[in-house]
């Protein structure tokens, strides 16, 4: 008997596999409704961890007229991952494909639909995908390990 398919509908229930009841849209991150952390909370907690790593947060919004410098490079990796994608936060899996999404080697990446694209004078996926690319494998693997820390921690806390 193949027992692929009761997997595949057990990852399903689980939510595993980036697989995700949340709507695309949740701007808390409610992941699975075990993490509550909006992504520029979570976003700092990662730069604290990795300063290193670039804000690219000079992009102005369509709305107010003005610099929102709380729309960064990793807020907007993670509202990709969640909202657009649909993954994880809490799969290191998961985020090792939305980094392959970033570097062109797993699902094309999602421009037109990118966070924050529409509500920024310029859309700045490009420049996030050419950063994120810009990242030697130790950095990428430090990125994941950090937002696993973040969105771990914020699920014990709660979850």
């Amino acid at each position: 008997m193949n027992k692929f398919p009761q997997i595949l509908c057990l990852s399903a229930i689980l939510g595993l596999g980036g697989v995700s009841p949340m709507p695309r849209t949740a701007q808390p991150v409610l992941a699975q409704g075990l993490v509550d952390i909006s992504s520029t909370q979570a976003a700092e907690q990662v730069y604290q961890m990795l300063p290193y790593l670039p804000k690219d947060n000079t992009y102005v919004s369509r709305q107010t007229g003005q610099v929102d410098p709380n729309n960064t490079l990793i807020s907007r990796l993670i509202r990709y991952h969640i909202a657009v994608k649909g993954r994880s936060p809490l799969s290191r899996f998961d985020w090792l494909l939305t980094l392959a999404d970033y570097l062109g080697a797993n699902e094309p990446f999602e421009i037109y639909q990118y966070p924050s694209g529409h509500a920024l004078t310029q859309n700045p996926a490009l420049a996030d995908q050419a950063a994120i690319q810009k990242l030697d494998l130790a950095q990428r693997h430090a990125l994941v390990r950090a937002l696993l820390e973040v969105f771990e921690r914020a699920a014990r806390l709660g979850g």
